[in-house]
């Protein structure tokens, strides 16, 4: 069981089977269950499943309630995929063209397939939060292993998408996208954060490929937040994020490079397209003025191309 494990860090990016990480979890907690191993009873593992357990009892779960999942979508099967992932996929996002104009919608499984984007589909609409702490460091987030596309990819805090429903289509000051990163934040890190207190840097369009199957193309809302957290509390959602780190300006490409290097897990695409971009010169401002409101922002009438 040791050696299982430890094994099964490795990174998973197939698009089809259930991933080493994965049967990692389901096999600790099945013998957390059993109590068969005093291994396990007195190591981090067990903290780390009580934390799962706690999650599923608890009532953190505020994102819009879901349709059952299904197993099967067209040609494509999610099977394999755990059902925290499955259950939104017929949810419908905003379809919209290079520059933010709303066009029609799609559900989230058809607008994230190859398939789809390769034959002209048109972007949906994203957000990218940053949010940074009293000391202006930013917090990452490693995607869990559970993830459809990227999974264990190191990001920013938090990336989804505004539903096409009434109160997220809604385009007046923003607040359609606020109000879906408001919901996303707490679901997937627990945190309550106001829909006012998100302020909108920029907005970027950028395409990518998870895998054969699956990838993105987005017209990406980047929200700068600030908050006084405590930097070691962050009691995240285990079906959503892996892992957690607060990093300075300074710190955020060697932790990134360490992480490719020792672990091979990666950073996603629109992450290293935000930081070549302007992420380091907004970071800048915001170390100098202490105050988000301050960040000097882009012309938001215009979407910006992204490249890694």
């Amino acid at each position: 069981f040791f050696i299982f494990f430890f094994s099964s860090r490795r990174r998973h990016t197939r698009c089809s089977g259930v991933s080493w990480a994965r049967r990692c979890v389901q096999e600790t907690e099945r013998r957390v269950h059993g109590e068969k191993s005093l291994f396990l009873r007195n190591s981090p593992l067990k903290q780390m499943l009580k934390n799962l357990n706690a999650f599923k009892l608890s009532k953190l779960l505020v994102g819009l309630p879901q349709k059952q999942a299904r197993a099967n979508f067209g040609s494509v099967s999610t099977e394999s995929y755990h059902e925290s992932q499955t259950s939104s996929l017929d949810q419908d996002l905003i379809l919209v063209d290079e520059n933010d104009r709303v066009i029609s919608r799609k559900n989230r499984k058809d607008a994230h397939l190859n398939s789809y984007i390769d034959k002209d589909g048109k972007p949906h609409r994203a957000f990218s939060v940053f949010l940074f702490n009293q000391h202006n460091q930013l917090l990452l987030q490693q995607r869990a292993s559970y993830k459809i596309t990227f999974p264990l990819y190191w990001t920013n805090t938090c990336c989804s998408h505004p539903l096409y429903i009434e109160d997220e289509s809604n385009e007046q000051d923003n607040i359609g996208v606020r109000l879906a990163a408001s919901r996303r934040v707490e679901y997937e890190l627990n945190l309550k954060i106001q829909p006012d207190e998100f302020r909108l840097i920029s907005k970027a369009l950028y395409k990518s490929k998870s895998c054969s199957v699956w990838g993105e193309c987005e017209v990406d809302y980047i929200l700068f937040v600030k908050k006084n957290y405590d930097s070691t509390l962050v009691n995240f959602n285990p079906y959503e994020v892996g892992a957690v780190r607060w990093v300075s300006a300074s710190d955020i490409k060697p932790f990134l490079l360490n992480k490719a290097v020792t672990k091979d897990e990666q950073t996603t695409p629109w992450l290293k397209g935000i930081m070549k971009y302007k992420l380091f010169d907004w970071w800048n401002q915001l170390n100098r003025t202490n105050d988000v409101t301050k960040v000097q922002l882009d012309d938001l009438t215009k979407v910006v191309p992204l490249s890694e």
